[in-house]
């Protein structure tokens, strides 16, 4: 499956639509339906679809799912659909289809064992020396607050403790992608116990100094 050739369309049902673009016109038309799990019709956007060209893999999610589809030959096949009884759901897999890392409602925090879990139940992923950490941040009067009850320093030091190395790869405000306001990209290497801190500005905020991050 070429990247430039298909065009792949979620929609909020069990199904989901292939598009091939023409040669000639470069417009798309419809080629294939795919059933995929949903078991509810709602769906935030923050969990883009992607296809791992590696491993000739889309990864699809829809609803309470995320759907490992394999494209063998142009035939679509479902591998895995994995139900997180929730809708609420973010995350990404790893260019070369080695890593998935989710954030879950229910949860409301990040854990190693999501990951191992993956990896017990599907070739595809396997168990990790490195974690893509996610890290949701929104601003309350003027402050920056740590969604959920995750807290950084306690989770890299277990981490750190388990020769576990955190990169941070993306940041995902599920509530308002408005509202994204800051990038702050922790990595902790095997041989640095140092903490690496930057930030990004995407709407003109500066902080003004390091006591702004004491709400994390």
């Amino acid at each position: 499956m070429s990247y430039k050739r298909y065009q792949l369309i979620i929609m909020a049902k069990e199904q989901m639509h292939v598009y091939e673009m023409s040669s000639t016109n470069k417009k798309y038309s419809k080629i294939n339906e795919i059933t995929v799990k949903i078991g509810y019709n709602g769906c935030y956007y923050y969990f883009p679809q992607q296809y791992i060209r590696l491993k000739y893999l889309v990864v699809n999610k829809n609803g309470y799912n995320v759907n490992l589809i394999r494209n063998q030959n142009g035939d679509f096949i479902t591998q895995q659909s994995i139900d997180f009884g929730h809708y609420n759901i973010f995350g990404f897999m790893s260019e070369d289809g080695e890593y998935l890392m989710t954030w879950e409602e229910n949860q409301r925090k990040f854990k190693q064992e999501n990951i191992i879990r993956y990896e017990e139940e599907l070739n595809i992923i396997k168990k990790i020396n490195i974690i893509y950490l996610f890290i949701i941040l929104y601003v309350i009067n003027d402050k920056i607050l740590l969604f959920g009850l995750l807290k950084v320093e306690g989770y890299i030091d277990k981490c750190q403790r388990a020769k576990i190395s955190i990169i941070l790869k993306q940041i995902i405000n599920f509530y308002d992608i408005q509202n994204f306001i800051f990038i702050i990209q922790y990595q902790l290497c095997n041989h640095c116990k140092k903490l690496s801190l930057r930030l990004r500005n995407f709407r003109g905020r500066k902080v003004q100094d390091q006591n702004d991050l004491n709400q994390i």
